[in-house]
């Protein structure tokens, strides 16, 4: 997750240990880095997270609104994102989640069935997949400087053509947000993305854009390549056929 400040774009908090001289500011700016642009929604889906992670036996999906304090799912948010709170935070957190178990819970029966997915949803569910894994191995790059063929993998994973447009949009994202940070001069900005050297900036602006070319590249052989639509042959006496049954049902 990240949010804009000044058309920058700032990443989520990270980097805070037990041993951070500035550990409660450092908490605090992360706490109103997360109350800026999240509810209580996105702390359920933390905690969430979290409870999966740990082997916590809560089902937080039950949990009433009002049951969700957002704090503890910033925490559990920062937790997952690497961060390192002190033993008493921690403590606080999964005891917090421990007492969650206790509420009582006023289930409602829906007896309606759940409306299907359209293919939309089904489209769009499927391109956040693959963005996952394009996030998966920008992290990889940024850790350990392997590069990533984008061409290659939207072959060997026979990517829709019609994806393309949303991941050509997160790749553009992304390239302007690094480009950025590697021309900026603002110090939070910097501080920011500190973890990342400027040599690295400089590569990750490079593959942002060969990820661009490759988009581009890969949508004309999915054009060159696309199958005919095929034409359906219709039997001998099918149109006299067609009209004896549309006459039938209007007499």
């Amino acid at each position: 997750m990240s949010r804009v400040v000044n058309r920058i774009v700032i990443n989520e908090p990270h980097g805070i240990t037990p041993d951070l001289v500035n550990y409660k500011s450092a908490l605090s700016r992360a706490f109103n880095f997360y109350n800026q642009d999240n509810d209580k929604k996105d702390a359920r889906v933390y905690l969430k997270s979290y409870i999966k992670h740990t082997g916590l036996s809560v089902n937080i999906d039950s949990v009433p609104d009002n049951e969700i304090i957002t704090t503890y799912g910033w925490l559990s948010r920062m937790v997952m994102n690497g961060n390192i709170l002190i033993p008493r935070h921690n403590e606080d957190l999964d005891n917090y989640i421990k007492n969650l178990s206790n509420t009582k819970v006023i289930i409602k029966v829906v007896e309606d069935k759940p409306a299907r997915p359209s293919v939309r949803d089904y489209m769009q569910e499927k391109i956040a997949e693959v963005i996952g894994d394009l996030e998966g191995a920008l992290d990889t790059f940024i850790k350990e400087e392997k590069e990533f063929d984008l061409y290659n993998y939207l072959q060997a994973n026979s990517i829709p053509k019609p994806y393309c447009k949303d991941i050509d949009t997160w790749a553009r994202k992304k390239g302007t947000e690094f480009t950025e940070v590697y021309q900026t001069t603002d110090k939070e900005l910097k501080d920011a993305y500190s973890h990342i050297g400027r040599r690295q900036q400089a590569n990750l602006v490079k593959m942002f854009g060969a990820f661009i070319v490759d988009l581009e590249r890969y949508t004309q052989f999915k054009k060159a390549n696309r199958k005919p639509r095929a034409v359906k042959t219709k039997p001998p006496g099918y149109r006299s056929q067609g009209l004896s049954i549309k006459k039938k049902i209007l007499n």
